[in-house]
């Protein structure tokens, strides 16, 4: 046997650099130098081999863009996430919610997406999804979401911050990366509205139960409802919505109802009966831009400004 050790690898092969060893004539020290240079190399061979390389995203399409920013988000990849957004940079707080969503597993899958075109190279998307978590549990939500082309690549453009995004899966995404404050900021003042849903439909119920005890007639008006409501209610505090401050009453009963048969409203399904606001006009400064409203069947909706036209008031 020959007995040559020929050593020429990575990263020597970089350097332009090899080595020819006789190992039969080597000294105890070149040998033991030689295999501790072999057992070197061969270290790192073996994790440059295995290092993972992080690969560049997807962005030949609006639908390759957002299918492959839902797989870096929930793998969690916040850094690859954000290679998929315009002009966002991922805040230090956010770094943290990687962990969170790691332990939860959120298994999000693109179902279907559909887009429509635009101004300046744009496009509203329409992603249907399912999310799932580790219990095993999931539910199909439907996410809207602008992209742009910027040169060959399509980027997700940043959504507002307001209570509306909070319900959009890929939007609620999008501001978590650089954003999460005010994302968990709108998620309080969500709650709240909520808090103030639950208290309207509370007291359109009791207004209707009232009726019942009072044949059918809603014999009070907006000067005594609380007093006349209160004792179908747990407490007072179904009166007030959490984000109203002030002397002025919550909600007002619309006035058209006062003293009349319930039987004499013909949709009650589309009639107003109580409201936040006053003399029959929607205050929109507590849920940033809506208002709620409960009806006369005992429903309650959040109204849109800009929405108040279409709310019937008379019988």
């Amino acid at each position: 046997m020959a007995g040559w050790l020929v050593l020429k690898s990575w990263p020597w092969q970089a350097m332009d650099m090899s080595y020819n060893v006789d190992m039969r004539s080597a000294n105890p020290m070149m040998k033991k130098a030689v295999i501790l240079l072999l057992s070197s190399v061969m270290t790192i061979g073996v994790l440059a081999g295995t290092t993972p390389v992080r690969q560049d995203p997807d962005l030949s399409s609006p639908a390759a863009t957002l299918r492959s920013f839902v797989a870096a988000f929930t793998k969690p990849d916040f850094d690859l996430a954000a290679r998929h957004v315009k002009d966002i940079k991922v805040s230090p707080e956010a770094k943290q919610w990687e962990a969170m969503l790691r332990e939860a597993k959120l298994d999000v899958k693109v179902l279907d997406i559909s887009t429509s075109e635009g101004p300046a190279k744009t496009v509203l998307a329409t992603c249907k999804l399912s999310l799932g978590d580790k219990t095993g549990r999931s539910q199909t939500e439907t996410s809207t979401i602008s992209l742009q082309q910027i040169g060959e690549d399509w980027l997700i453009l940043q959504p507002g911050t307001s209570l509306e995004m909070n319900r959009d899966p890929i939007q609620s995404f999008v501001i978590l990366l650089g954003s999460p404050s005010a994302l968990f900021a709108n998620a309080k003042q969500a709650a709240k509205r909520t808090t103030c849903m639950s208290n309207l439909k509370q007291v359109a119920v009791a207004a209707i139960m009232f009726a019942a005890d009072n044949n059918d007639v809603l014999r009070f008006n907006a000067g005594n409802m609380n007093k006349k409501l209160l004792p179908y209610l747990k407490n007072d505090r179904m009166f007030v919505c959490p984000n109203h401050s002030g002397t002025t009453p919550s909600y007002s009963f619309n006035a058209a109802l006062a003293g009349k048969s319930t039987a004499m409203v013909s949709k009650p399904a589309e009639t107003v009966m109580f409201y936040e606001g006053s003399g029959g006009k929607l205050d929109f400064s507590r849920h940033d831009g809506t208002a709620i409203v409960a009806y006369c069947d005992g429903h309650v909706k959040a109204i849109k400004k800009g929405n108040e036209k279409t709310l019937r008031w008379k019988l």
